[in-house]
């Protein structure tokens, strides 16, 4: 069961062709452009960075490590954001920022921006600094949220807004055209929270059903009989529109009473009518009966409870192990309403506001991974009589694997009441998925066991209760997401980093300071598998990790230093070959040792790692034993 449906309306970023300065233009304001039906909120702006930076984190280890210096023309890079070329002017003191202020703005910031710096002073050993921007100027962008219709690039396509007296004008008093629209959210996809789903390739299709409307219901103020041709409520307000669009013929609205979904086309005071269309389970609806608008935020029901294909999603990482996407038609489609993907009669839809929602009621299909098989039968085998069983299954696919789905393994022998490993990923799909994927099945079954019961005496017969049959299924949680460990800022991050296999330690104090810091474990790192190993330091205890990869033996040299710190991977000392084996039991992995070594480091009393583990096979996972981590003193480098 998902616990919530995240929608993301349409974000906008709009490059203008010059720089404005209105003042009567304040968030909240409704955006509008001249030629088009487009509207939406305005909610930020973006520009040229100046003034003072805010410092967030002062980093550590920065030359002078005593005393005051100050460098210009020191590059930012964002950390959020989409700004770039801005520099700044940086006072380092006692190996710590004090002091930034930007020299030269760049372009495409917006306040609150955060922004780090890879290099600074006379020895490149500082780390972690942040910075925010608190003001910009010379604005040449606008952020438009909850946007409707399509915003163009055109000649005459001017900008204009309502500004807080309710007066549309147009914005510098003229009108600005629109050099480019940059899309952020595309206000047609659903996040459904749903842990542990099993979908995890997008050849899957998922039912929705029972989602909520978001708006206040009515109440009947008169019995809606079988044979009635129009619904008196108590309110009619919330229904002279639908989609964002008025009532009437070409733009039909629709309504739930009980479990009846009800076509109209007319409103007038507190009757709903017009071409009234019943459900096919109509019924007579008592006085006082709940009248919901059968649409969630701006979106017909229609559209959302229904059977979704995941190989219609188009946004980025799409599916994890707790959460995929579903992409809303606005067409018609299905007959799931109006299509509303031209924008000639009605401005082209969207979802209305960025939010969670849905109900408790919410519902959705769902498949059941699992690598691990443990079928549980209750059984009395006598002397003389046996039980053996088969089960025959599907294959499923690793969440970043390449193996192919829904293929028939057959029957296979397994042992019951006890655990069985899989050479393979399967799952017990859903009906749904079941009845499109599984017709050569008997009965579309993605999982059926068979016990064989045996005898040498024809007397006497194992006993099996039917009733205490069930199965344990048992699936790993590992991926592999990342695709550059140096240059993705996720995996600085504790809370941001998708990868499911982690390992971060607490942070450990030490009593003199350190300089150096090494990684040494034993590890089962398979063909399917990787490891990578990140530290993060700090003069204080407390700190907020910033976690740092180690170089890697791709970027060490022959003698072993860094090559380039930006080019740090995370990778152990030296290459390790990938173990043969893929078992599954201790005895039948092979281990092997793995060192990760960063030494001349900005000294240090505290500090925590990292360990990300990845696989992109489900069946065969990453393992390590015997960790440790030893910190040392490099006396005379400072």
């Amino acid at each position: 069961m998902p616990n919530s449906l995240n929608f993301n309306s349409k974000k906008v970023k709009i490059s203008l062709a010059s720089t404005i300065s209105d003042p009567n233009l304040t968030i909240g304001n409704t955006i509008l452009q001249d030629g088009t039906n487009a509207s939406g909120n305005y909610v930020g702006s973006a520009g040229i960075a100046t003034g003072s930076l805010n410092i967030i984190n002062a980093g550590i280890g920065y030359t002078p490590s005593s005393g005051i210096s100050t460098f210009s023309g020191i590059s930012l890079q964002s950390v959020t954001g989409n700004g770039r070329d801005a520099t700044a002017t940086i006072t380092i003191s006692n190996g710590v920022a004090f002091a930034a202020t930007i020299t030269s703005g760049g372009s495409g910031y917006q306040v609150g921006d955060v922004v780090r710096i890879d290099s600074i002073g006379a020895v490149n050993v500082g780390r972690d600094a942040r910075f925010s921007l608190p003001t910009i100027s010379n604005v040449n962008q606008i952020i438009v949220d909850n946007v409707q219709g399509d915003f163009v690039v055109g000649s005459a396509n001017t900008i204009k807004f309502i500004n807080n007296s309710g007066i549309t004008t147009f914005l510098n008093g003229t009108g600005v055209l629109v050099d480019e629209i940059i899309e952020e959210t595309d206000g047609r996809h659903i996040r459904v929270d749903h842990k542990n789903h099993g979908m995890y390739f997008s050849d899957n299709s998922v039912t929705i059903s029972n989602a909520q409307s978001d708006i206040k219901p009515t109440k009947l103020s008169i019995q809606f009989a079988a044979n009635s041709t129009s619904i008196s409520v108590d309110d009619s307000s919330a229904f002279g529109t639908f989609e964002n669009a008025g009532i009437g013929t070409t733009n039909p609205g629709y309504l739930l009473i009980g479990n009846e979904i009800i076509e109209y086309t007319a409103v007038s005071g507190g009757v709903i009518g017009g071409n009234i269309v019943r459900g096919t389970n109509s019924t007579t609806h008592p006085i006082g009966s709940p009248v919901y608008k059968y649409e969630l935020n701006g979106v017909s029901l229609k559209r959302i409870n229904k059977t979704h294909d995941l190989n219609d999603v188009t946004v980025a990482e799409p599916i994890t192990f707790d959460y995929y996407n579903v992409k809303l038609d606005m067409s018609s489609a299905g007959s799931v309403g109006v299509d509303r993907t031209v924008g000639t009669n009605f401005p082209i839809l969207y979802a209305n506001q960025t939010k969670s929602a849905g109900g408790y009621n919410t519902r959705a299909t769902q498949n059941m991974p699992f690598e691990i098989l443990t079928p549980l039968v209750q059984n009395l085998t006598v002397q003389g009589t046996s039980l053996s069983a088969e089960v025959r299954t599907i294959t499923g696919q690793s969440i970043n694997g390449n193996e192919i789905p829904f293929t028939d393994i057959g029957f296979e022998p397994i042992t019951i009441n006890a655990p069985n490993y899989l050479d393979s990923t399967r799952i017990i799909a859903s009906k749904v998925n079941e009845d499109n994927k599984l017709a050569n099945l008997p009965g579309n079954k993605s999982m059926n066991m068979r016990l064989t019961l045996g005898t040498v005496d024809s007397r006497v017969s194992p006993v099996l209760d039917t009733q205490r049959i069930s199965t344990i299924l048992t699936s790993n949680r590992v991926n592999s997401v990342i695709e550059n460990y140096a240059t993705d800022a996720r995996v600085d991050t504790i809370d941001e980093d998708p990868s499911a296999f982690q390992y971060i330690s607490k942070e450990i104090t030490l009593e003199n300071p350190a300089s150096s810091i090494k990684i040494i474990l034993d590890a089962h790192i398979n063909l399917y598998s990787d490891i990578r190993a990140f530290y993060s330091i700090s003069e204080s205890s407390n700190f907020d990790p910033i976690f740092t990869p180690f170089a890697g033996y791709t970027n060490l040299d022959t003698r072993g230093e860094i090559i380039n710190l930006e080019d740090n991977s995370g990778l152990s000392d030296k290459f390790v070959s990938p173990a043969n084996s893929t078992g599954f039991t201790s005895p039948e992995l092979e281990y092997k040792e793995y060192v990760f070594t960063s030494d001349q480091l900005p000294p240090f009393r505290s500090y925590r790692i990292k360990l990300i583990l990845t696989s992109t096979n489900q069946v065969y996972v990453p393992r390590i034993r015997n960790l440790r981590v030893i910190t040392l003193a490099w006396y005379g480098f400072y």
